[in-house]
């Protein structure tokens, strides 16, 4: 398996710390980086070619030669940070294929089918997000402070991320649960209708993120205008993975509709 030979590699306790060790032989200045690292930067002084493509059917590509050529394409379409993640990831593969991947010319795709998770696909999600927020940063910010939406957003900003890559972040370096939802009035602009869940992100160390909308719902029904009337709701909220009790940090909006993001960390699963 390739993490076992990156662990006789590098070591580390865990696989955070082992990315954070192989990105860090090849980019020492991701140690005291702590704001938007310039990828194109990295990708450029790693001797790699960086190209652009109209091509929808993936989001970015690294490809090699026999000659030992190197290249990372990227696709024109999509947001700034995605594209951002996209050139990360590439740049994780040229990694793996640094420290534990040899061989003859190939390709490596980003692709939009989010249904691919093997092995090195999984490993340079994670090489992406140590290049992009980088452990030693995110040790030093998020260690001492209070989870809450609005660090959130200030510090997804900060390191040109999103949000939901950012919320992913989180439990890799505190080694916690956390569940983060976005709720809607059921009437969508009748503040007086039950709130419903409109985006559910809920994670659990060792057992991947679950992105899973249709399955997660509040367990008690409450108008959308109650719950953004506390501050801190204490909410139960049924999963596929179990039944969750938690008090939320909840921020509102009020476009394009109403809508509220609550996020939990270090909460407990009652399994089901």
């Amino acid at each position: 398996m390739l993490v076992d030979a990156l662990f006789s590699k590098f070591g580390g306790e865990n696989e955070v710390e082992l990315c954070h060790l192989c990105a860090r032989q090849y980019f020492g200045e991701l140690e005291t980086i702590d704001r938007a690292v310039d990828v194109r930067a990295l990708v450029k002084s790693a001797g790699i070619a960086i190209r652009e493509s109209n091509a929808g059917k993936f989001e970015g590509m690294f490809e090699w030669d026999n000659s030992g050529k190197e290249t990372i394409t990227l696709a024109r379409s999509g947001s700034e940070n995605r594209r951002r993640f996209t050139a990360a990831h590439e740049l994780g593969h040229w990694l793996l294929r640094q420290t534990v991947l040899k061989g003859a010319a190939g390709v490596r795709y980003r692709s939009n089918d989010r249904g691919r998770a093997s092995e090195e696909e999984r490993l340079a999600n994670l090489l992406a997000a140590e290049i992009l927020m980088p452990l030693p940063a995110m040790m030093r910010l998020l260690s001492f402070q209070k989870i809450t939406n609005r660090l959130v957003r200030q510090l997804s900003g900060r390191f040109g991320v999103s949000r939901q890559a950012f919320l992913r972040r989180i439990p890799q370096i505190l080694n916690t649960t956390l569940i983060y939802l976005n709720v809607v009035p059921n009437r969508f602009k009748d503040a007086t209708s039950h709130a419903i869940v409109d985006e559910a992100i809920y994670i659990v160390p060792g057992e991947g993120p679950f992105s899973d909308r249709d399955n997660v719902r509040l367990i008690r029904r409450i108008s959308f205008a109650e719950l953004l009337r506390q501050s801190s709701p204490s909410l139960g909220v049924k999963t596929s993975h179990g039944n969750l009790f938690a008090t939320f940090d909840a921020l509102a909006y009020n476009e394009p509709i109403p809508n509220a993001d609550l996020l939990a960390v270090d909460v407990r699963f009652r399994v089901l």
